[in-house]
């Protein structure tokens, strides 16, 4: 490359050596959230498991997460009942409803 040419060169996050990680927690008090954030904020993800809280405290911390990851610009999906994944900006949460899933079962399974 030129040192003079306007060609910009990103590193591609696997090319840093940074694996990507995954933390799975199961918080048993809103004072976990601030630690959860932390993590947000050290780019990994967090799969959370709120059945350990009554419905009050899991309402405020998906709250508080919440806000916090769009601080971040990061994301955040509902997996299931009581469990939620908040990742990073530098990850892209893909969902396939299960509408999506059907019809595609449908197009792939005709004969």
């Amino acid at each position: 490359m030129n040192p003079g040419s306007n060609s910009k060169v990103v590193d591609h996050p696997s090319a840093q050596g940074a694996a990507s990680e995954v933390l799975v927690i199961e918080p048993r008090s809103f004072e976990e959230a601030v630690e959860i954030v932390e993590h947000l904020r050290g780019r990994k993800s967090v799969l959370i498991n709120l059945h350990m809280l009554d419905n009050e405290q899991s309402q405020r911390v998906v709250d508080f997460l919440s806000g916090a990851c769009h601080a971040i610009d990061g994301h955040q999906q509902r997996i299931g009942d009581g469990v939620f994944l908040f990742a990073p900006a530098s990850v892209v949460i893909t969902s396939e409803s299960n509408s999506t899933r059907a019809i595609k079962d449908v197009f792939w399974n005709k004969s």
